[in-house]
C-alpha cells in the first residue's frame, strides 16, 4: 500500500477505505488531509474522505506523467532503434 494508492482510492470513492484503520493508510490521509489534498467527506463523515481541488490537480498531474521507455543500442556507436544518445 501506497500514499498513491489512497489518494486514488478516494479520488473514485467517498467511501472509506478497506484499511482505513491500518497505520500506513491513516498515516496516509493525514498527511493528504494536512497538505489540503484530501478533505473529510460531508455525505459520509464517520471516515470517508473526498478529493479538494488542490488533490485533483495533483492526481491529474500523475495520470499525465508518461511510463518510461526503453532504448536498445549497440554500445560501440551508441546508435540504435530510437537514434542516437545524446
Amino acid at each position: 500500500m501506497t500514499p498513491n494508492d489512497v489518494m486514488l482510492h478516494y479520488h473514485v470513492s467517498p467511501r472509506p477505505h478497506d484499511r482505513v484503520h491500518a497505520p500506513a493508510v491513516q498515516e496516509a490521509i493525514d498527511m493528504f488531509v494536512k497538505h489540503g489534498l484530501l478533505r473529510p467527506s460531508k455525505d459520509n463523515r464517520d471516515s470517508g474522505f473526498c478529493v479538494t481541488t488542490k488533490g485533483q490537480v495533483w492526481i491529474d498531474m500523475l495520470l499525465a506523467t508518461p511510463f518510461p521507455v526503453e532504448r536498445f543500442v549497440d554500445p560501440r556507436t551508441l546508435k540504435g532503434e530510437i537514434g542516437e544518445l545524446k
